[in-house]
């Protein structure tokens, strides 16, 4: 599970437009600011490419709530405007969602009907799998639906050059720490012969390096794909 936002940002000097970032694109930075947003669940099956294709171009059959979007049907009509796409490397993606999900969860054995991680070793490789804040195929299936509606319109933002766009297209400066809204390697628990600190991240590479291995290829796979993207919708200061 993860979520993806929709920020709307309305009668901006430069016209209205939208931005679409998923969990650790700097989504609670954007939230303090602009509190005209959707959120779509990410579940592990690939049932969330509908409500993804509401978030990413609406639809004037669907229902919004404060929390969720709630899909009656498909159109295919642009109606929301114009979209821009917040992204990072997608390796540093998964690290930092390893890093929250071990600083976030680790009492939660359970969370809203998903079990996450115990803050024991044991079962630390859940940490890559169930973090709750990274989709290892989110830039594939954002392809796909970018050609399926051929916008051409859209244009994806570096998360390091995000604040600069918001100054730009708001003329107002929010800045942003990235340093502020990140979290440690570091966890610290008790052992039999007192505190143990570990590096989460390089626990995960050992616990389970099958793994961690198939995650990288599909980070390999993504990186591909997000680099075609890039390449043709970036957004240039």
């Amino acid at each position: 599970m993860a979520l993806i936002q929709q920020y709307n940002y309305k009668d901006t000097p430069n016209g209205d437009f939208t931005i679409i970032a998923p969990v650790k694109h700097a989504s609670r930075w954007l939230s303090s600011m602009c509190s005209n947003r959707q959120e779509v669940d990410v579940g592990m099956d690939n049932k969330w490419k509908g409500s993804l294709e509401t978030i990413m171009f609406s639809d004037k059959e669907s229902e919004f709530t404060s929390k969720k979007i709630k899909v009656k049907s498909y159109k295919k009509e642009i109606i929301i405007p114009k979209p821009y796409f917040v992204y990072r490397d997608p390796y540093e993606w998964f690290i930092s969602s390893i890093r929250t999900g071990a600083s976030v969860y680790q009492y939660n054995h359970i969370k809203n009907g998903w079990v996450g991680w115990n803050g024991k070793l044991e079962n630390i490789d859940i940490l890559m799998t169930n973090n709750g804040h990274y989709r290892y195929n989110y830039w594939r299936i954002i392809y796909d639906l970018i050609k399926d509606y051929d916008r051409d319109e859209i244009e994806l933002i570096a998360l390091e050059d995000l604040s600069s766009f918001i100054h730009i297209q708001t003329l107002y400066y929010y800045p942003f720490d990235k340093e502020a809204f990140s979290f440690s390697s570091e966890y610290t628990f008790d052992g039999i012969l007192g505190n143990i600190t570990i590096d989460v991240v390089e626990e995960c590479k050992k616990c389970n390096p099958k793994l961690w291995d198939n995650f990288m290829i599909q980070i390999e796979k993504e990186t591909e794909v997000l680099n075609l993207l890039i390449e043709k919708l970036k957004w240039i200061k």
